[in-house]
């Protein structure tokens, strides 16, 4: 699990490449970012509006996606890399505890 991190960081390093994409990503990321604010702030009592939250949630997911169509890796986008490299470490750390628990 020591290596989640690192493993992490070169898998967004190698998706994210080409010039269009990273400015495509560094434009939406405010979008993602405030729509994720409105969603949660309104939740825990803040003057916040889920439905321009949900607008720019979908806008800056879109944009990211977008990115990734430009880049040739729409199969590659972080959450499905990001759920593979954690479930392939969990699996790891699953067996070798199994097999070492049943040694014993």
């Amino acid at each position: 699990m020591s290596r989640l991190l690192p493993s992490f960081w070169v898998m967004l390093r190698n998706t994210h490449r080409h010039p269009v994409n990273r400015a495509l990503h560094l434009a939406s990321m405010p979008l993602y970012v405030l729509g994720i604010a409105h969603v949660v702030g309104f939740f825990f009592g803040y003057p916040a509006q889920p439905a321009l939250g949900a607008l720019l949630l979908i806008a800056g997911i879109s944009i990211f996606t977008f990115g990734h169509r430009i880049e040739g890796n729409l199969s590659s986008i972080t959450p499905v890399l990001a759920s593979r490299l954690i479930s392939r470490n969990v699996r790891r750390y699953l067996a070798a505890n199994i097999i070492h628990d049943r040694a014993r």
